[in-house]
């Protein structure tokens, strides 16, 4: 039987591939599909609920949004990204910006408030290890770099993905650093490592084999700040 899909599936790199392979994934083009049509209702209920975002922000979605996986049952894991001084306008705009997802029918994120509020890059650039890079910084940090998707706002989202990678060559010069071996930094590895294996463990919650939460929502593995896990060398 065949499956009709819309342009933003078949043009997309697995429906490129589908195409000329004879795939059938109609699942993961169906979520494409998805993601595609809210992206675009996204968009319209920023523009009709605060309109055109201050040049020193961004307004970010991870997760399944982020990788094309979205569904009618995935919640929308948002972050007013704040990249200069701060204002007390931000927090009206965030409020804003969670009541019109609210109000759209959206699922909101969880209750740790580590998505849906606002977030400023110098604690995502700075706080990179030890004490002050708790669960919840180290959680934006990593889906800022590895899935998430600016709607608007992509000049100061980029800025501060590069601020990021820039702070981790910093601090692996700081401890030894060869520039001839062109190695991927030791504290960016091991914190892609600490990532992965919360992501594991969460699919092991859901397939039953434990219970237990932690306070993060990447998700968690119930670790505090940076002693998750051993530097990878």
């Amino acid at each position: 039987m065949q499956v009709s899909h819309d342009s933003s599936s078949t043009s997309s790199p697995i429906g490129r591939a589908c195409d000329k392979f004879g795939l059938h994934l109609p699942h993961i083009l169906a979520a494409i599909e998805e993601t595609s049509s809210k992206q675009d209702e996204i968009v319209r209920l920023q523009s009709a609920g605060v309109g055109r975002l201050p040049d020193n922000t961004a307004l970010v979605i991870f997760g399944s949004f982020a990788r094309n996986e979205f569904t009618r049952s995935s919640d929308l894991d948002w972050t007013f990204l704040v990249d200069g001084p701060a204002d007390p306008q931000h927090f009206k705009l965030a409020n804003a910006i969670g009541h019109s997802y609210k109000q759209a029918g959206f699922t909101a994120p969880g209750a740790t408030m580590t998505f849906g509020t606002m977030a400023s890059s110098h604690e995502l650039i700075h706080h990179i290890g030890l004490d002050e890079d708790t669960n919840r910084n180290f959680t934006r940090r990593m889906l800022l770099l590895l899935e998430s998707r600016s709607v608007a706002g992509e000049v100061v989202h980029h800025r501060v993905i590069r601020g990021i990678l820039d702070r981790y060559l910093v601090a692996e010069r700081s401890v030894a650093w060869n520039p001839i071996e062109r190695q991927v930094p030791r504290f960016l590895l091991n914190d892609i490592v600490r990532s992965g294996g919360r992501w594991q463990s969460t699919m092991l919650r859901r397939n039953g084999n434990r219970t237990t939460s932690g306070p993060c929502e990447m998700p968690s593995c119930g670790c505090q700040g940076s002693s998750c896990m051993p530097l990878v060398c």
